[in-house]
């Protein structure tokens, strides 16, 4: 019995006796991602100075992706500070500062 099972324990285990051996893979996936609690519409006034988007996830380690209408949040928004990428246990936001008309869109959370 393996407890705590993670990705490090995948391999190949063998039992040896003295009359022979018997041998087994062990492959380990990641736990799929739901979404548990989804995106809400916002609105939100041009010169705000921040906006929050929050769903929450079924995997505290679960990796998501960001979309904003169709296409991943541009990089150059996420090093600018401009747009910022939290994990929060369970829960994932986007926040946006300093609001323009740019920044309207359909917004998505991916798994």
């Amino acid at each position: 019995k393996i407890k705590d099972l993670g990705k490090d324990d995948a391999g190949e285990y063998t039992l040896k006796t003295n009359t022979g051996t018997s041998s087994a893979k062990l492959g380990v996936e990641d736990r799929p991602v739901k979404i548990k609690s989804g995106l809400k519409d916002v609105k939100a006034l041009d010169k705000d100075p921040e906006v929050v988007l929050e769903a929450e996830v079924s995997e505290a380690d679960g990796e998501v992706t960001w979309l904003k209408d169709g296409k991943p949040i541009p990089k150059k928004l996420l090093d600018s500070g401009k747009v910022q990428i939290i994990a929060d246990g369970k829960k994932r936001k986007l926040k946006i500062k300093d609001l323009d008309k740019d920044d309207a869109g359909e917004y998505t959370l991916k798994t």
